[in-house]
């Protein structure tokens, strides 16, 4: 990624001189696949587990946890595992910008029919449509977010907060902005009860609000969210957001004509990258 923020700090501001892991957890599922008592299954779900832990703090670690999961689940025909790692390994090539891979293997994970996966399908779903969203396919991307809005008594608030917002990222592209805010107070309003998994997706929700109100020019409501998002970044020691946090904060400097602190705040998302590795 530090070639694209290098090329990004290059072409925009010097001519004038865009899923949550507690490291318990994480540690505690390592702890668990060191017992030789685990069953397959166990293995393959904790495997699967560390790989969705993993994705945003190190994405190249999770890719060879989701690997060894599917790669096990296939061997010992547990579908429900294999489902799932399909999704990991998908989002793996989605951390690498590598979206006809991620898609094939999200496409892949779609095809197997598993009881009680609802949630899993619904993530899947989500995910494919970052895919497209990627790529800038944004009918494409709407319409798997909004396939995930098809069973809407069924999902969780989690689940319908990640959509909600989602949806909203479109509409801040598209420059909708208006319609944006309107879906991410809806998003907003399924993230009130504190828990760990709500906080990570509260911080797209305050990143995406910040774009929209910078594109209507209310650069110090842009401002207030973005603050909101840098904080609870540092908070929960998330170098992706992290590094969003730097870029929001370059972007709306930059247009505010501040080109000196934009500058700065796009070296300083180059250092995080240190520890890092941002998607292309």
């Amino acid at each position: 990624m530090n070639l694209k923020l290098t090329i990004w700090l290059l072409f925009i501001l010097l001519p004038a001189t865009c899923l949550f892991a507690q490291p318990d957890t994480k540690d505690s599922l390592k702890i668990l696949l060191q017992n030789p008592k685990l069953t397959v299954t166990q293995r393959v779900d904790a495997l699967n587990q560390l790989a969705y832990q993993y994705y945003d703090f190190d994405d190249s670690l999770a890719s060879t946890y989701a690997n060894e999961a599917m790669l096990l689940a296939k061997k010992t025909d547990y579908t429900k595992g294999l489902k799932y790692s399909y999704t990991m390994v998908g989002l793996g090539y989605s951390s690498k910008s590598r979206f006809k891979e991620a898609i094939r293997y999200y496409r892949l994970s779609s095809k197997l029919a598993v009881s009680g996966s609802f949630s899993d399908e619904v993530y899947n779903s989500v995910l494919l449509g970052n895919c497209y969203r990627d790529q800038a396919i944004y009918d494409s991307a709407l319409y798997f977010y909004r396939m995930g809005l098809k069973n809407f008594a069924k999902l969780s608030t989690p689940d319908r907060a990640t959509i909600y917002k989602n949806i909203g990222s479109i509409y801040v592209l598209q420059w909708r902005n208006e319609e944006a805010i309107t879906v991410l107070d809806s998003a907003s309003s399924y993230l009130t009860d504190g828990m760990l998994t709500n906080k990570y997706v509260q911080m797209d929700v305050w990143s995406i609000y910040g774009q929209a109100y910078k594109n209507l020019l209310k650069f110090d409501l842009s401002n207030a969210y973005y603050e909101k998002m840098c904080d609870a970044s540092y908070q929960l020691e998330d170098y992706y957001h992290q590094i969003m946090c730097k870029l929001n904060k370059a972007e709306l400097a930059y247009e505010r004509s501040d080109f000196g602190s934009a500058l700065n705040y796009g070296f300083q998302a180059l250092k995080i990258t240190e520890k890092y590795v941002f998607p292309p």
